[in-house]
């Protein structure tokens, strides 16, 4: 037998069950490694998926709320021309056409209320105009009417989920005729608030001059998966301040 042969040794089996063992070592690294890698992706995602139903709810109620009391014919209200030196509004085009010019009229749009459906502070109701008495969406008629009062509210489904729902037909806070605005099938909402605190008034010699600020905080946590929670917050200016006298300003703010 030739001499290279004879010196030819294996593996003994101790040697070969090290490194079957520091193999198995290395695979079950790189597959714990895979694994929270893809829990990590797939907690991400899912993260993901909530903030941007819970950004898109409130991204909708801030920029509805922005509108919280327009008037078409803000020019014709009393703030207006007690605000300015010279009552310029043209009585014939305002919409109750009968106030003689510089008496000028109230808007009706002006209040906004934050009531409670579940908790306190969970409901807010305001109204805009946006339609005429047809129901021909942006064509504001300078008068209010019922599909004109929005709001939105925390409210709870059948099954015990949380969701956002928004007003329809001029329902109260606490009645039923709302429609679903979030999807609870993805999202359980465990938390709405509408807080006012940092509004403020200023004092006229004519009457109050209401600068109003909401600030909005939703809670919430996927329906499948609520380990997974996510909260958002945000401050909105109302665009349209409420002038009033007298206990008129004692409703809403």
């Amino acid at each position: 037998m030739p001499e290279f042969i004879k010196n030819q040794l294996g593996f003994t089996l101790v040697e070969l069950m090290i490194s079957m063992l520091l193999g198995l070592i290395i695979i079950g690294g790189v597959i714990t490694v895979f694994t929270n890698t893809v829990a990590t992706n797939n907690s991400t995602m899912q993260t993901t998926r909530l903030n941007q139903e819970m950004r898109s709810i409130m991204e909708m109620i801030s920029s509805d709320l922005r509108r919280a009391g327009y008037f078409r014919d803000a020019h014709c209200t009393t703030a207006a021309r007690n605000l300015s030196a010279v009552a310029t509004a043209d009585n014939t085009s305002c919409s109750d056409g009968v106030n003689a010019e510089g008496a000028g009229q109230n808007n009706p749009f002006s209040p906004i209320e934050i009531g409670n459906n579940l908790a306190d502070g969970d409901c807010i109701l305001f109204s805009y105009d946006y339609e005429n008495n047809a129901g021909t969406a942006a064509t504001p008629d300078g008068i209010l009417q019922i599909s004109e009062r929005y709001g939105y509210k925390h409210d709870i489904n059948h099954k015990g989920i949380g969701l956002i729902s928004r007003r329809f037909a001029g329902a109260t806070c606490d009645a039923g005729g709302w429609r679903r605005l979030s999807n609870p099938a993805m999202s359980n909402i465990t938390d709405v608030t509408f807080d006012s605190a940092g509004s403020y008034t200023i004092t006229t010699a004519d009457g109050l001059l209401s600068i109003r600020s909401i600030t909005i905080t939703i809670s919430g946590q996927l329906t499948n998966h609520p380990k997974i929670s996510s909260t958002l917050r945000s401050t909105i200016s109302v665009a349209n301040d409420r002038y009033c006298s007298g206990a008129a300003c004692l409703v809403g703010i």
